[in-house]
């Protein structure tokens, strides 16, 4: 087992309607699955429980055997870096270039320069990329920005990969293009889970299931 919520219940400020309400689950390592719901069913509010940015009102969240709640601050940077996550508003530093947004993981790993050079350059050409290499964050489209959060999640060969609608800015075909990436990265080892309402996705990919209706979980 590498993530498991127990009886986890997450309510925001300000609000009496739980975003995550009661929710119990586990995800075995090396798992794929697809988390769904309409908008506003907490799905983004899992992910980022799972990723440290939100603790919950009530309940437990466990990864690697690790209750999160007796974690302390300094240790949640080192659980990062081994969770890879493509954030819905992509979290780009936008005066850096595209190679450098996606080098930053192995830099701060302290990965060989050459080594860094070799994986990026590969990968972004993977993503659709390799003719932006210099262009900063700033001055790309939306889906091109998406790919490059992608790249940067992808790029450490995480334990965890955390996708929040990793193809909602994309067309058809480059969707099933990052979607195969995901799925080589979990062919890897990555336990992932890729948030989406996307029917398409759903159904083109028999996967592990995770469906929020209202902050309840009503499929897993």
């Amino acid at each position: 087992m590498v993530i498991e919520l127990q009886n986890v219940t997450k309510v925001y400020d300000g609000s009496e309607q739980p975003a995550l309400a009661d929710v119990s689950l586990r995800i075995e390592k090396g798992e794929f699955c697809l988390l769904t719901g309409p908008s506003g069913a907490g799905k983004s509010t899992l992910l980022r429980l799972l990723f440290c940015a939100l603790k919950p009102s009530q309940g437990e969240v466990i990864l690697h055997d690790q209750a999160l709640s007796q974690l302390k601050r300094d240790d949640i940077p080192l659980l990062r870096r081994e969770i890879g996550v493509v954030f819905q508003d992509f979290k780009l530093l936008p005066h850096l270039t595209v190679y450098e947004n996606t080098a930053l993981t192995l830099e701060v790993r302290g990965t060989p320069q050459v080594e860094i050079d070799r994986k990026v350059k590969e990968l972004l050409i993977q993503v659709g990329l390799g003719h932006r290499l210099n262009h900063r964050c700033e001055q790309l489209s939306g889906g091109e920005q998406q790919r490059v959060a992608i790249a940067r999640a992808l790029i450490g060969d995480p334990f965890i990969l955390l996708c929040d609608e990793p193809t909602g800015n994309l067309d058809p075909e480059r969707s099933k293009d990052i979607m195969e990436l995901l799925l080589s990265a979990n062919a890897r080892g990555s336990t992932v889970i890729v948030a989406t309402h996307d029917p398409t996705l759903i159904n083109n990919y028999q996967r592990r299931i995770l469906r929020l209706d209202e902050g309840v979980l009503t499929s897993s």
